[in-house]
């Protein structure tokens, strides 16, 4: 592949000398990754940018990412290579500066450097460090690879040394991306002309394939130059002020990530606004959430925040706060519970003080009602939001409180309305044996066998265990909460579900049985 003359442009690595090389282990990689990389060897050979290298002193791996239209992008680790190299300071230009300096221009042509870095040659003496593993061997690099340091600052330098008297006039230029603009259309072939005589001075190619010339808009760093939208924005209208007793109007705009309204009072066929709003939800803006926090007498803590994956109200999100820490109570066998709720509607539904309208807040106040009467004593307090700021904090994933006793943190989805769990089974199916039976019949009905040394060990191995409501079987734990002992037969269940169900992470064997420990189940054998 044709670079540009060295003379002109060269990229120099200024390794650290006191830095020692680093030679990286070979990294396993599936057989789509390892085609990618031998396609991509047998393309930069062919284009000439690398050679092959024998016994070389820095070595790195490959890596393989995927791309938005689905192909795979190969680039190099060079991460330890990277470290040994001091930071280039030559400014970038500012991008938001570049885009508004493209405003008002008649006509635009966007151009794109191809393979940009590969056209810049390397030092000598600097290309076996930039060598990589692959199937086929060990190569090096000619020209400046992607993922190396301080390749867009030497790029940068080059194209303001190749174009001294023309960027901010008719070009803008940020690495390989360029547009050579034109305040009126009847210039911009002369223009263009001037750019491309210094391109063929200098032998940049251009990848056609991302090039649009003589047109009024188009996408340059990610931004859209829209000469048309520009000039009604810099041309606004001016807000109002409304007059006594006279109608207005409020329009509203809402969408699954931004909510929009605007205030206007009609003049004619004209609408004149008053005051408008925006706002631009983030990704977690758009999802509800809740928290609890659980704390015992002894003083330990359980926090849960819990993600609503439905689209609910905050009165919903309330409810399902609370029918979570319920259920979480009830769980722990607990007897009485004093509640806080900042939501001054929900406590008072609970309290007989507020009347339940709705219908569908009045299914969610009597299934939280069946949970209270669970308890042998229950209390629900109104507290002031400020009160509640540890809730809150965990209802964002996010936890500030501290606190010097045991603690523990779960996440736990809410996909479906709570109190439309609650059915009556189609079918039961019969559970095979156990090992863990004899523990539950000694725990149950203090049955024991005969043989005096083996119901010593079955009392010593009940003590880890204990039944809670329903007669389940829990294992104690000695800094987290207790968990639930999962039967073998469900076991296949329990892990497809944590590998790759709706929560699933895809995770591999010892970090799926970390996962399963962390929801709060255990079963024989699982760590071995």
């Amino acid at each position: 592949m044709p670079s540009m003359d060295p003379t002109f442009a060269v990229h120099k690595l200024n390794v650290d000398p006191s830095r020692r090389p680093v030679v990286q282990k070979v990294r396993r990689s599936s057989i789509a990754h390892v085609e990618a990389v031998m396609a991509e060897v047998d393309q930069l050979l062919e284009a000439g940018v690398i050679r092959e290298v024998l016994y070389p002193s820095w070595l790195a791996n490959p890596v393989v990412v995927p791309k938005k239209n689905g192909k795979l992008r190969v680039c190099v680790d060079y991460t330890n290579l990277n470290d040994a190299c001091p930071m280039d300071r030559f400014p970038l230009p500012r991008i938001e500066q570049m885009v508004d300096a493209t405003v008002g221009c008649e006509r635009l042509s966007f151009m794109d450097a191809y393979r940009g870095y590969h056209q810049i040659a390397l030092a000598p003496e600097d290309q076996e460090k930039t060598a990589f593993i692959s199937p086929r061997g060990t190569y090096c690099y000619k020209v400046v690879p992607f993922g190396l340091k301080n390749a867009g600052a030497t790029f940068q330098r080059s194209i303001t040394k190749m174009f001294p008297g023309m960027l901010g006039r008719i070009l803008e230029a940020y690495i390989d991306d360029l547009v050579c603009k034109s305040m009126f259309a009847r210039d911009h072939l002369r223009d263009l002309g001037e750019v491309f005589a210094v391109l063929k001075q200098r032998k940049l190619r251009l990848n056609a394939e991302k090039c649009a010339f003589g047109v009024s808009s188009g996408k340059f760093l990610g931004y859209m130059a829209l000469q048309s939208l520009k000039q009604y924005l810099s041309n606004a209208p001016l807000l109002v002020k409304a007059l006594p007793d006279e109608d207005l109007y409020l329009y509203l705009a809402v969408s699954d990530h931004a909510t929009s309204a605007v205030l206007v009072r009609k003049e004619g066929m004209e609408h004149q606004p008053i005051f408008y709003s925006s706002k631009t939800m983030t990704d977690s803006q758009t999802r509800a959430g809740a928290g609890i926090v659980l704390v015992s007498p002894s003083g330990m803590v359980h926090e849960s925040a819990v993600s609503i994956g439905y689209p609910a109200t905050n009165n919903k999100a309330e409810y399902e706060a609370l029918i979570v820490g319920l259920q979480l109570a009830l769980r722990l066998d607990v007897d009485s519970a004093h509640i806080f709720c900042d939501s001054q509607l929900i406590v008072g539904h609970l309290n007989d003080d507020y009347q339940v309208k709705d219908q569908r807040m009045n299914a969610y106040v009597s299934h939280v009602l069946a949970l209270l009467r669970r308890f042998g004593r229950v209390e629900v307090e109104w507290i002031t939001r400020e009160h509640n700021a540890h809730a809150d904090t965990l209802a964002g994933l996010g936890s500030v409180y501290r606190t010097s006793g045991s603690r523990t943190i779960t996440f736990d989805e809410v996909t479906t309305p709570s109190f439309e769990h609650s059915c009556q089974p189609v079918m039961t199916i019969s559970l095979g044996p156990s090992q863990l039976d004899p523990v539950i019949d000694y725990l149950k009905n203090q049955v024991l066998p005969p043989n005096k040394r083996e119901a010593y060990k079955l009392r010593c191995r009940a003590a880890n265990f204990f039944l809670g409501p329903n007669d389940n079987l829990y294992r104690r734990t000695f800094t987290g909460p207790d968990l639930c002992v999962v039967h073998e037969d469900h076991v296949t269940t329990v892990l497809e579900e944590l590998h790759s169900g709706s929560c699933g992470a895809h995770s591999g064997g010892r970090s799926l049985t970390q996962r399963a420990l962390t929801q709060g189940y255990w079963w024989p054998k699982m760590v071995k």
